[in-house]
């Protein structure tokens, strides 16, 4: 076996045990597979290592990207050792904030500069298989749960393991843990459903990345398999983020911003129209009155929390209430306003409705703007030098690599306007990864440069497809 190719095994071995490492530990009932993609992981520097073909000896580090990222890690690292050494946290949590927030940096290190395209690929397929088995399990789950009032067995079990690690003091006899609700969504396959419908989301995105851009109809019917998943998995958030997602890049409404129409826009307009019929006429075959009208109710109270609001209960209210709370955290801990609160229990107490104020609060205001501001310009630079002017410089399976990190970071920034889903133990890996991606090659002059494209054909980067 070739050692590029035992590479991308280990690869797609460890990213698939990674995003699906909640349910393997449910079902061993132990944390410790949690560890297992990174023990994996290691396993790659044990064999010989060959620069990949398309980094140019003289390829130029992303600065701005890798400045973010080491003062990231320096808060990670700074936060947890003065916690620890103060006693406001245990070692074991200290030791878990590194192996959740700090460990997945590792992945824009590797990928940015040792991963063939093989290796690449052979993480994409992963995170495709992933998403695609979160996706089903959770609209499966959904419609035993609220259609036929079933809970599963795998969702009795998760209620169990989270009781035996003595999470939130869960039991399964408790009303309270909504995975045991059966007017309740389910959570999916991972740990609530916000995770479980990004993955998903993150399968899609990765399908389109193994997609050559020119192949339209294949890609519709990829959006259209993972969005319908997507509406099953009732995460309204995570809904509205990957239609904006796909509107925005997939369909190039991202045009609009400057007050331009996209070319094709009738095209454009009958797609999204036959998408909403697609969904309409599915419901109306496959499901019941009784998961029709869930649906309808749910939809319904949904958009009224983003909007009017319902119950005296409004997304304005919500982001009123956090701020001042975010606010009441700095008169508690004053240097939060520049460092952030960490990335532990430590501070204001995470896991509620607006992630960006929790964000602004973990991360603290300098970190917090730096990251925001370049993930937004990471996407407008995707758009402006791949989607719009098709750089020739950069080969077509390198462009749809572009598409792939665009679509990561905006479906996570319009997830923040509710819930927080980069921090997640499966999540901030891909993040990290698409980064990685963003960096080896859009930044870089050298790909530009006229007088090196004699040495930029030699790379043979246009040879090394990734399409199937």
């Amino acid at each position: 076996m070739k050692v590029s190719t035992l590479k991308s095994l280990i690869w797609f071995l460890a990213i698939l045990l990674l995003m699906l490492s909640f349910p393997i530990q449910v079902k061993l009932m132990s944390e410790w597979p949690a560890i297992f993609p990174y023990l994996l992981i290691g396993l790659t520097f044990l064999l010989p290592y060959r620069r990949p073909a398309d980094i140019p000896k003289n390829w130029v580090r992303p600065q701005r990207i890798e400045q973010l990222i080491g003062f990231y890690f320096f808060l990670v690292a700074f936060h947890t050792s003065w916690k620890v050494l103060l006693g406001f946290i245990s070692p074991y949590q200290a030791g878990t904030a590194i192996f959740i927030y700090g460990a997945p940096v590792f992945f824009y290190w590797y990928f940015s500069r040792r991963a063939s395209l093989v290796e690449i690929r052979a993480v994409l397929f992963a995170i495709l298989i992933a998403g695609l088995v979160s996706g089903v399990f959770h609209a499966y789950d959904n419609v035993s749960k609220l259609g036929s009032g079933k809970i599963s067995e795998f969702s009795k079990d998760a209620i169990s393991y989270s009781a035996s690690r003595g999470q939130g003091g869960v039991t399964f006899e408790d009303s309270s843990s909504m995975r045991a609700q059966l007017n309740y969504r389910s959570f999916g396959l991972l740990q609530t459903h916000t995770i479980s419908s990004t993955c998903t989301a993150f399968g899609a995105f990765a399908a389109l990345a193994l997609l050559p851009l020119y192949r339209r109809r294949t890609r519709l019917v990829v959006i259209l398999a993972f969005g319908f998943m997507q509406i099953l998995g009732l995460t309204f958030t995570s809904i509205v983020a990957f239609s904006v997602t796909v509107l925005m890049l997939e369909f190039r409404l991202i045009a609009l911003v400057k007050a331009r129409l996209p070319k094709g826009i009738s095209r454009i307009l009958l797609m999204i129209v036959f998408m909403i019929l697609i969904f309409i006429v599915s419901l109306s075959i496959f499901f019941d009155e009784t998961m029709v009208s869930y649906f309808g109710k749910f939809f319904t109270g949904q958009f009224k929390l983003a909007t009017i609001g319902r119950e005296n209960i409004s997304y304005m209210g919500l982001l009123v209430d956090y701020t001042m709370e975010y606010v009441h955290s700095l008169f508690v801990f004053p240097p939060g306003l520049l460092i952030g609160d960490g990335y532990s229990s430590f501070g204001m107490i995470k896991g509620g409705d607006v992630g960006y104020i929790e964000n602004l609060a973990r991360l603290g205001v300098p970190l917090f703007m730096g990251a925001v501001i370049g993930l937004f310009v990471i996407v407008w630079k995707v758009y402006k030098n791949v989607l719009k002017r098709r750089e020739k410089y950069l080969p077509e399976n390198v462009r749809s690599l572009m598409l792939f990190s665009a679509n990561v970071i905006l479906f996570l920034l319009i997830m923040e306007l509710h819930y927080t889903a980069w921090s997640a133990k499966p999540v901030l890996p891909i993040l990290f990864f698409t980064l990685a991606l963003y960096g080896r090659y859009l930044p870089n002059k050298y790909y530009r440069t006229s007088s090196n494209a004699n040495e930029r054909d030699n790379l043979n980067v246009s040879k090394i497809q990734l399409q199937p």
